[in-house]
C-alpha cells in the first residue's frame, strides 16, 4: 500500500478560518470501473476537499482480494488508487460510510442484519485509510422517507463511534481519533430535518448509551453534524430566496445543535451536498445560485465545509440529471459550465489555514498545499496576504517552506512528535506533527 507524505488532521479536520470548499464527483467506482476522469477534473476547480463514497460494488467485503475491473485490483487496492490519486493532487478526502458499503441485497436499514453487516465494514475502512483520510460521515441521508428510523441511526452512530475511537485501546491511539460526522440529513424548502436530529439525540440518550459515550470519550457519538441543502430549486426563486432559505435551514439546524450540545459547542456543520440543476435554472442561474448558497453558508459561521453536487451530469437509466459543473458530453473546457469557474473562484478565495494536530506515516509532513494552483501566493491563498510562514517558537527538525509559502514541511527522522508555533499572516497557529513509524 502506498503511503503518501500527505498531511492529515489528527484531532479535528475543521478549517481554522473559513468555510472550505469541496466537490462531490459522484460514484468513484461503479461496476468495477473507476471514474479516473474525475481525478484530473476535480483539481481544476481548486476545491480543498473531495467527497469519496466507499461503495462495496462488485466485491463481498473491504478485505475481498478478488481482482475486479480494468485495474484488476482488490477492493482496498482499488480504493487505495482512488484516495491516493486525490491526495497526490493536493485534495483532502472526505469519506462516506453508508449502506453502499454492504453487499447487495442490502437489508432494511432498521434491521439487525444491516447493523451487523455495516459497522464491521465501516471499522475496517477507517482502519485502512486512517493514515490518509481523517474525516468520515456515517450513513447518507438517513432521514429520507422510509429509509431509517432515528433510533436506528442513533444506534449506528454510537457503535461506529465507540469501535473507532474508544474500544480496544483506540482511545489511547491518536491515529484512531478521526472526525466522525453524523450522516448528512436531507433538507429542502419543506423540511429542515431538525425533528429527525432531535429524535436521534433523544433515542441516543434515553434508549442507548450516548451519555456514557460522552462521559468516556468527551462527546456524544458525532464530532460534527452532516447536512444537505436543496432549497430554492425553482427557476422562479430569486437569489434572495436562495440566501434566505439556506440561512433559514442552517439557523434551524444550528439552534437544534445548540439545544442538544450546549451554547459553547465547538461542533460544526459539514454540508456535504448542495446544488442546482442547470436544465432548471440555466447555466448562469446555476453559477449565481452556487455563489449565493455558498456565501449564505459561510456567513452562518458554523459550516466547516460545503460540497457542490456534483462534478458532471449523470443518468439514472431513465433520465439525465443536470447537476454537473460539466455536461454529460465530457470533462473538457468545451463542456465546462460557468458554475465550474465560479466554484474555482470561490475555492481560491476560501483557502485559509488553521492550527491543529497532524499525523503522517512518512518522514515528511505536508501542512498545506493549494491543490496545484500556480501563480502568486496572494492569488492562491488570499486570506490576508502578502504573508510568509515563519517558525516563531518550538522545535521542528528539517523546517522549511517551499513554493512561495504554499507548503510548510517538518521532517521527523523517527517516532515522536514536534509542537511549535508558526506565524501566518500575522496570526499565530500552534501545530503538532506526529510520526508513528
Amino acid at each position: 500500500m502506498l503511503h503518501l507524505p500527505v498531511l492529515v488532521l489528527l484531532a479535528s479536520s475543521a478549517p481554522g478560518w473559513a468555510t472550505e470548499v469541496g466537490l462531490d464527483p459522484g460514484a468513484p467506482l461503479w461496476g468495477g470501473s473507476v471514474n479516473t476522469g474525475a481525478w484530473d477534473a476535480v483539481p481544476t476547480t481548486n476545491v480543498q476537499w473531495v467527497r469519496v463514497n466507499f461503495r462495496i460494488d462488485q466485491w463481498s467485503s473491504p478485505h475481498d482480494q478478488t481482482p475486479h475491473g480494468p485495474m484488476g485490483l482488490s477492493w482496498f487496492g482499488t480504493y487505495d488508487a482512488i484516495v491516493n490519486a486525490y491526495l497526490s493532487r493536493g485534495i483532502r478526502v472526505y469519506g462516506v460510510l453508508s449502506d453502499e458499503l454492504v453487499p447487495p441485497p442490502v437489508p432494511n436499514l432498521d434491521s439487525q442484519a444491516f447493523y451487523d453487516a455495516f459497522w464491521p465494514n465501516a471499522l475496517e475502512v477507517v482502519d485502512h485509510f486512517k493514515d490518509r483520510v481523517r474525516t468520515f460521515e456515517v450513513i447518507n441521508e438517513p432521514n429520507l422517507p422510509g429509509r431509517m428510523q432515528a433510533s436506528s441511526f442513533a444506534r449506528i452512530l454510537q457503535q461506529v463511534y465507540l469501535t473507532v475511537k474508544h474500544d480496544g485501546g483506540h482511545n489511547l491511539d491518536p491515529s484512531w481519533q478521526v472526525t466522525l460526522v453524523s450522516g448528512p440529513l436531507d433538507s429542502n424548502d419543506g423540511s429542515t430535518a431538525v425533528t429527525y436530529l432531535a429524535d436521534t439525540y433523544a433515542a441516543g440518550r434515553n434508549q442507548l448509551a450516548w451519555d456514557w459515550t460522552k462521559t468516556n470519550t468527551g462527546s456524544y457519538p458525532l464530532d460534527a453534524v452532516g447536512y444537505h441543502i436543496y432549497v430554492a430549486q425553482s427557476a422562479t426563486d430569486s437569489l434572495c430566496n436562495v440566501t434566505a432559505k439556506t440561512t433559514a435551514n442552517l439557523s434551524a439546524l444550528w439552534n437544534t445543535i445548540v439545544q442538544k450540545e450546549g451554547a459553547n459547542t465547538s461542533k460544526q456543520i459539514w454540508v456535504s451536498e448542495f446544488g442546482w440543476r442547470a436544465d432548471v435554472v440555466g447555466d448562469t442561474g446555476q453559477a449565481d445560485r452556487l455563489e449565493a448558497g455558498f456565501n449564505a453558508m459561510k456567513a452562518s459561521g458554523h459550516v466547516a465545509a460545503a460540497f457542490w453536487f456534483q462534478l458532471q451530469d449523470f443518468s439514472d437509466g431513465t433520465q439525465w440529471w443536470r447537476w454537473g459543473l460539466y455536461s454529460s458530453e465530457g470533462l473538457d473546457p468545451a463542456h465546462r459550465r460557468p458554475s465550474a469557474n465560479r466554484l474555482q473562484t470561490i475555492a481560491m478565495s476560501n483557502s485559509c489555514i488553521g492550527g491543529g494536530s497532524y499525523f503522517s506515516s512518512g518522514s515528511t509532513h505536508l501542512l498545506y498545499t493549494v491543490n496545484g494552483v500556480s501563480g502568486s501566493v496572494d492569488a492562491a491563498m488570499p486570506c490576508g496576504g502578502p504573508y510568509t510562514w515563519s517558525l516563531s517558537s518550538g522545535s521542528c527538525p528539517g523546517w522549511y517552506t517551499y513554493s512561495n509559502g504554499q507548503h510548510m514541511y517538518c521532517g521527523l527522522p523517527s517516532y515522536g512528535s514536534a509542537t511549535f508555533t508558526a506565524t501566518f499572516a500575522g496570526q499565530n497557529r500552534t501545530i503538532t506533527f506526529y510520526r508513528n513509524n
